[in-house]
């Protein structure tokens, strides 16, 4: 699983749609320079069966970070589980 840009991601992100959570999210990863990969669950429906099949149910905002997944905008779990990187 890579970014657009090529670069392994680190996390991937399911949305569905605008949403203030998603949003702060993306802004944490990006000012992080954490590589993350973005699944609207709205374009691509499998994906929905993807979370099912990993969390037993489909919520959305969800970062998952290897095994481990974030619910919404948890900024200390975030932090735990998220390596810092140099700015």
């Amino acid at each position: 699983m890579s970014t657009p840009s090529g670069t392994p991601a680190a996390a991937v992100l399911y949305t569905l749609g605008p949403c203030l959570a998603a949003t702060q999210l993306r802004e944490y990863l990006q000012l992080r320079r954490v590589p993350y990969e973005e699944r609207d669950l709205r374009a691509r429906p499998a994906w929905g069966g993807e979370l099912r099949q990993r969390l037993g149910y489909v919520t959305a905002p969800v970062l998952l970070v290897g095994e481990e997944a974030v619910f919404g905008f948890d900024v200390p779990r975030l932090e735990r589980l998220l390596p810092a990187r140099s700015r």
